[in-house]
């Protein structure tokens, strides 16, 4: 028998997860985050771009942080490419344990290149390659593919004043370019963030400007393994709208988080659910009469999203940002806002969200409220997993003590067990119960004692046709000897289980009394010595 013990479980969904932890990092000049990604080792890696005004003449550096699982500085390591601009854009965990990074450098020609650098675990530099040295082109986004080389999307362009297009280029994994795509319109492309789609190929989502009575459009885009375009979807209006983040999810099709100035009073932020073939089936919008920015969208286990965006408070020149839990519909659940603590024209803002291997979420962007200076430090947020649900799945032959000390049995069961942490989060327990003796060898062993027969009748006619003796729960072993009347051993042994089918050497003995010996040692360490007789009946 299943018994499914459940607990009284309130509408945790509306409730606000408390911050676990916040970390900020920084000396002296800027230190602006882009992009957060738990590592294997349970902590995470940061990429950054610093620019440390006094040191380097106002010259931007691309910067790693990596921290462990509390958010504490491990290592760091800054990364020049020798020009007077390098720009991280993405950073990857990369499945050597090392980190792939995608950016850009400026040229002394004034244009910018993509550049990309590959690391190992202490983030030393092990290579780095420069792609597109005859336009002006960026990298964006960066993915290692299954095949251990690596996919990064890019913008470039003929020169200045020049539309762009989107770019797809594929390396192997030291760097070398196997193939590369390009995706052009009327206007200019701007892509934002790629994903590896479940059948190998790759889903792009960025903006055009290149749709006829448009500012600007969500586009989307799916290729095939090769880069090759599949199809491709726009989304919008009349005014600018794009996207800026995208996730897959469960059910095949994909997730975007962007914004918009078509469907609202201003800027917007919005999220765009598509099905596996990018047809829209719901748009929600977020920020109301304030100015939003969707920065970075996830599904989540629940099958619901977590989406980060940035508010422009207006009369001051400040930013804060939003923290959103939807469901699987984006009907909000909750949200956090991050909002600075000194001076009002101070900004907060979120680049990068994560679920983490705890049901938690890491968020990384950047705060102006910490350095004394008003400079930008590199801000890392842990949201903690809070009131979460869980199954406890344990058998037993006739009953379970349980974790709040209640003794459940077929008859008894309902209870109610909630266990509230440190953070003030509860978690729910939910006790998945089977009383089933069967799955312990039988009824002989819920009870306790020694049961022996006094006899059976080997006759074959399907009925008591073999000798067992009940061994209860508390044996902890046994030796059985039978005799026939004259003394001779006829079988001896130590199996709780045996069954005795009234043979000798397979030859079946006749009918009579056998006498049999039983010594029994019990968990608790006595011995007892039973003796008495086994009739055989045919």
């Amino acid at each position: 028998m299943k018994l499914l013990i459940l607990l009284f479980i309130p509408l945790f969904g509306l409730v606000q997860p408390p911050i676990e932890w916040e970390k900020t990092y920084g000396t002296v000049g800027n230190e602006f985050s882009v992009e957060v990604q738990q590592t294997s080792d349970g902590g995470y890696i940061v990429g950054a771009n610093v620019q440390n005004d006094l040191l380097d003449s106002f010259d931007d550096d691309m910067l790693l942080i990596k921290t462990d699982a509390s958010g504490i500085e491990e290592w760091s390591q800054i990364y020049e490419s020798g020009s007077d601009g390098d720009i991280l854009s993405s950073v990857k965990q990369t499945i050597d344990g090392g980190y792939i990074i995608a950016g850009s450098k400026l040229t002394t020609t004034a244009l910018r290149h993509i550049f990309i650098i590959k690391t190992d675990a202490s983030g030393v530099e092990e290579w780095s390659q420069s792609y597109g040295e005859t336009n002006t082109s960026r990298a964006l986004d960066i993915i290692q593919t299954i095949d251990g080389g690596y996919v990064f999307l890019a913008s470039g362009s003929s020169g200045p004043g020049s539309p762009s297009d989107i770019y797809l280029i594929k390396i192997d994994g030291s760097g070398v370019e196997e193939w590369s795509q390009v995706y052009g319109g009327l206007g200019s492309q701007n892509p934002y963030a790629i994903k590896q789609a479940t059948d190998g190929g790759f889903i792009i989502v960025g903006q055009t400007q290149s749709s006829l009575g448009s500012d600007g459009d969500v586009y989307l885009i799916k290729t095939n393994a090769s880069g090759v375009e599949q199809w491709s979807q726009t989304y919008g209006g009349v005014e600018n709208d794009a996207g800026r983040s995208l996730d897959l999810t469960i059910d095949g099709g994909y997730i975007i988080g962007g914004y918009t100035k078509s469907f609202g009073p201003d800027f917007n932020a919005f999220m765009i659910k598509t099905d596996a073939s990018g047809v829209e089936e719901w748009t929600q919008i977020y920020g109301g009469d304030t100015l939003s920015l969707g920065s970075s969208v996830i599904q989540v286990s629940d099958g619901g999203y977590l989406f980060g965006y940035n508010t422009f408070l207006g009369g001051v020149s400040s930013w804060d940002f939003n923290i959103l839990k939807t469901d699987s519909s984006g009907t909000e659940e909750w949200s956090h806002i991050f909002s600075g603590t000194g001076h009002p024209a101070e900004d907060e803002q979120v680049n990068s969200i994560q679920e983490t291997s705890d049901g938690g979420f890491v968020v990384c962007g950047f705060t102006e409220s910490v350095d004394l200076f008003g400079d930008d430090d590199v801000y890392l947020i842990k949201i903690a997993n809070c009131n979460t649900e869980s199954i406890d799945i344990h058998t037993a032959c006739n009953n379970y003590t349980w974790i709040d000390g209640v003794t459940y049995t077929s008859s008894n069961n309902t209870a109610q067990w909630i266990i509230e942490n440190s953070l003030g989060c509860d978690s729910i327990i939910t006790l998945d119960l089977t009383i089933d003796p069967l799955l312990f060898g039988g009824i002989t062993d819920c009870i306790d004692g020694i049961h022996i027969p006094t006899g059976f009748s080997p006759n074959n006619d399907q009925n008591n046709d073999t000798y067992n003796i009940i061994v209860g729960q508390n044996v902890q072993a046994i030796l059985f000897s039978l005799y026939d009347r004259w003394g001779n051993t006829i079988l001896t042994t130590t199996d709780k289980k045996f069954e005795w089918d009234g043979t000798l050497n397979g030859v079946p003995l006749n009918s009579g009394v056998y006498p049999y010996i039983l010594e029994a040692v019990y968990v608790n360490g006595e011995t007892e010595i039973l003796s008495g007789n086994v009739k055989l009946i045919k």
